[in-house]
């Protein structure tokens, strides 16, 4: 006699396990290898633009000064200037006007407020002249800097482009305020500004941060 486990032994059919195998052709490896040299060809590329030496600075006309060249006063100067002329710019974009120097200074505006050292830099009294599309900001001395500056005056030239262009005159070319600004009224209605700034004793201001001003 056949004893019942026997026979469901019998009757219950193996049941076959399916083990799927991936081909050994290396994609895994293949995958690794190419992040490495893609992440080693990053780190490469990064470190030539590090190490590449900074393109020349352009040539310096009669009359230009680098701002590498400047002293420490002037170039705190400058980057009053050059922040002031973004002011400007965005002035003009939200009143659909130019300011006029007296509200760049009631904003608190540098270097056309008056603050603790304004008058240690000579107490710049600061002037605005429109002609056209070119905003001239100019400002005359009222008193002796006690800064070495060696900066009696100073003009920033803004156009409706974006552009800007900052002058620092190191002796004052004009004998009065008048004269200063009927100098400039002329200059800025000739042909070849820039000839007539150099031309009465100021230095234009090549701005290496800002080049394309």
């Amino acid at each position: 006699m056949i004893s019942n486990n026997a026979t469901h032994q019998a009757a219950t059919p193996s049941e076959g396990v399916t083990v799927k195998v991936k081909p050994a052709n290396g994609s895994q490896e293949s995958l690794f290898v190419g992040l490495c040299i893609g992440a080693i060809l990053l780190i490469a590329a990064g470190a030539l633009l590090f190490f590449l030496p900074a393109p020349p600075a352009p040539a310096l006309l009669a009359g230009d000064i680098a701002s590498s060249q400047l002293s420490n006063g002037q170039k705190a100067l400058l980057t009053e200037l050059n922040t002031a002329a973004q002011d400007i710019q965005m002035w003009r974009q939200g009143e659909e006007r130019w300011p006029s120097a007296s509200e760049l200074a009631q904003e608190w505006i540098a270097p056309f407020n008056q603050d603790a050292s304004w008058r240690s830099r000579g107490g710049h009294q600061w002037q605005h002249l429109s002609r056209g599309d070119q905003q001239w900001y100019w400002s005359w001395p009222t008193v002796e800097s006690t800064q070495s500056l060696a900066v009696t005056s100073m003009l920033l030239q803004v156009s409706p482009q974006g552009e800007w262009r900052v002058w620092f005159a190191k002796s004052q070319p004009y004998s009065t305020l008048s004269a200063m600004e009927q100098a400039l009224i002329y200059a800025a209605s000739t042909p070849d500004v820039t000839a007539q700034l150099k031309a009465a004793g100021w230095l234009r201001v090549i701005n290496e941060d800002h080049r394309a001003h």
